[in-house]
């Protein structure tokens, strides 16, 4: 039967099946009676009264698994479905044993795995190039506080990778997941997944057929090794031996063998290996030290930072094109200015001369002088700025700020930023720091302006919302980088702790003052502070006096406020420090000197450092005195 419309036919068989032609050149389809509408086993009851029964006789019933001898005819869709099932299931059984084809295996010169080996675990540290690779043992070692042995450790891309064979162990690391602080300030990720065992080294029939190869690519007139697409080496393909570069342990050993053999070598081939990173060839560069002519071309190589791993050859000629590193400048002036900070001596870059370079003959290594105390430009200037720091912290470590609006011009500036100190793992928080922190890497542009104070209303309103502290006037360091007639700039150093806290954590900070000159001292202009946290060092020396007992004059390269000689003679002199102080506290102060013999500015310090507590000052005065800690300058002449 034929039912013709317009462009096509259906043509009607027998068996229910359906034939359709179209003219505009569609190609015949055939509609089965297994499938579609018109298919008489699809419909509902369809193919008589007992359809299943007759599918039953016609296919017998299996698995429907592929390979089975004989399968049962299934609609399309369920067939399909049946079929992807089963290739996941295959997938899941070799991901579990990890078994690769043994053929495949000695082709690349790898030992076969044993399916019965004992499970490993393959431990990923996404970015871990970023750490090193001691520093990274310790910090997972000392975090599930046990030994382990690392097996394989290489880095792929930014990642770092290692395989570990201990359950145990493997249990222990993958719980230490984002448990562990570097020193940047990172938490280090760890992913520990269950694998086959790892490809350590070569069989040694393969070690033995690729140094053989490698001595017939080198030119020992010129010194020379040409590796260039090693994996299409016509000797090696002869063994049926495919040995790539870019696999680890390939590399590793044909370092190794450089090593042993050639360490006189002058010019390296690399080129056409498919390499993407350069931690193999580190080993090399401190056993190769003649090394002039390096060739990298035709890699996968992504960035200059590569290039960072080997810095140590002092290389002539370098060859990189190829590699999509060099896609990243859109200058030919960039990609040279980036290739000399890691090589500054190359007079050859891919095959073009390049202007000599500019630089000093030095050599390498130098000695630093070794580091000063302080710097003051004059004893005129140190006079000034002890006396000025020394009352400036005496007020800020006391329990009202407010004094300080002295200090400051009137329209003064004020700002602060605080940061985890990155030598240190561990550390306290700095949370009571972070709201109106101007850290100008964390903050929107936005909120740059709104955190700087200006006028010395807002400064000192801004000062006294900061914790309470008391700071190690010992440590102190000053440093003068600028005096003018109207201008004078300085640096602070030290450390000091929260009071306010029962357990106080150490903290470290820089402070920068531009001050300006105002009747017989000076006023602060622009005052920026800068806080972190101490570092061991600086903890385990801080705050071993008691009570520091100040003067006008650094000690030569020391704190500047330990054991010397006052000027001062009584509160008149002190200028700021006599000011704000109410008439209570300068009559305390006043019978203090007298009844301890004291100077009036020492008598201030021991009555401050106490909170103004007389009974308890005068205490600390008698211990110090009987343990002979008073200099002999702190009392009145």
């Amino acid at each position: 039967m034929s039912n013709r419309r317009g462009n096509f036919s259906v043509t009607t068989g027998r068996d229910g099946s359906r034939s359709v032609f179209d003219d505009k050149q569609r190609n015949f389809y055939k509609r089965s009676k297994w499938h579609g509408r018109g298919g008489r086993y699809n419909r509902k009851g369809g193919g008589g009264g007992n359809s299943r029964s007759r599918l039953d006789d016609d296919y017998p019933m299996d698995d429907g698994l592929p390979g089975s001898s004989v399968q049962r005819h299934t609609p399309y869709h369920k067939s399909r479905r049946n079929m992807k099932r089963a290739r996941q299931q295959q997938h899941k059984v070799l991901e579990m044993d990890k078994v690769q084809p043994p053929g495949r295996l000695k082709r690349l010169g790898l030992p076969v795995n044993n399916r019965n080996a004992e499970t490993w675990y393959r431990v990923k540290v996404p970015f871990g190039h970023r750490f090193e690779k001691k520093d990274l043992f310790q910090k997972i070692e000392k975090e599930i506080n046990m030994p382990f042995q690392a097996v394989r450790f290489q880095n792929e891309n930014e990642h770092s990778i290692f395989y570990v064979q201990d359950k145990r162990t493997a249990d222990a690391i993958r719980a230490a997941d984002k448990k562990i602080l570097m020193s940047d300030g990172f938490k280090v990720v760890l992913i520990v997944k269950p694998c086959g065992p790892p490809m350590t080294g070569l069989d040694p029939n393969v070690a033995s057929e690729l140094k053989t190869c490698m001595s017939g690519r080198y030119d020992s007139s010129t010194k020379t090794l040409t590796l260039s697409n090693l994996y299409q080496d016509q000797r090696l393909r002869e063994k049926n031996l495919y040995l790539a570069l870019s696999r680890p342990q390939v590399f590793s050993h044909v370092v190794s063998i450089i090593k042993e053999n050639i360490p006189e070598l002058v010019s390296l081939d690399l080129s056409s290996n498919k390499l993407m990173d350069l931690d193999s060839l580190a080993p090399l560069v401190s056993e190769t030290s003649n090394l002039k002519h390096l060739n990298l071309g035709k890699n996968r190589l992504k960035s200059v930072e590569e290039l960072e791993k080997i810095k140590g050859w002092k290389l002539d000629e370098l060859i990189l094109e190829g590699n999509d590193l060099c896609n990243r400048f859109k200058e030919q002036s960039d990609y040279v200015r980036a290739i000399r900070k890691k090589y500054p001596k190359v007079l050859r870059l891919d095959g073009q001369e390049l202007p000599p370079p500019i630089m000093f003959d030095l050599e390498d290594t130098t000695d630093l002088p070794p580091s000063q105390g302080n710097y003051f430009l004059n004893a005129d200037v140190q006079t000034l700025l002890v006396k000025f720091i020394k009352q400036y912290y005496l007020i800020y470590d006391s329990d009202d700020r407010q004094a300080l609006l002295d200090a400051y011009h009137d329209e003064a500036m004020f700002s602060y930023a605080c940061n985890f100190n990155r030598v240190l793992g561990k550390q306290a928080s700095i949370s009571d720091y972070i709201s109106d922190s101007r850290n100008l890497l964390k903050i929107s542009d936005a909120r740059r302006e709104k955190l700087i104070k200006i006028g010395r209303v807002k400064v000192v309103s801004q000062l006294r919302l900061l914790p309470s502290t008391q700071h190690d006037l010992n440590s102190f360091r000053l440093d003068v980088q600028h005096l003018s007639s109207n201008l004078l700039i300085f640096s602070v150093f030290g450390i000091f702790k929260e009071t306010s806290k029962v357990d106080p954590p150490i903290r470290a900070f820089s402070r920068c003052f531009i001050t300006t000159p105002i009747g017989q001292g000076i006023v602060i202009v622009n005052d920026m502070l800068t806080i972190t946290n101490a570092t061991p060092e600086q903890i385990q020396s801080a705050f071993k006096t008691p009570a520091p007992t100040p003067s006008s004059s650094p000690t030569q390269g020391g704190g500047i406020i330990e054991g010397e000689p006052s000027t001062s003679a009584g509160l008149e002199t002190a200028g700021l420090m006599a000011a704000n102080l109410t008439e209570v506290q300068q009559q305390m102060v006043a019978q203090f000197s007298v009844q301890s013999g004291m100077n009036a500015e020492y008598s201030f310090q021991c009555l401050l450092q106490n909170e103004w507590n007389y009974d308890k000052s005068a205490q600390v005065y008698m211990d110090l005195k009987a343990n002979g800690k008073i200099p002999e300058q702190a009392f009145l002449r």
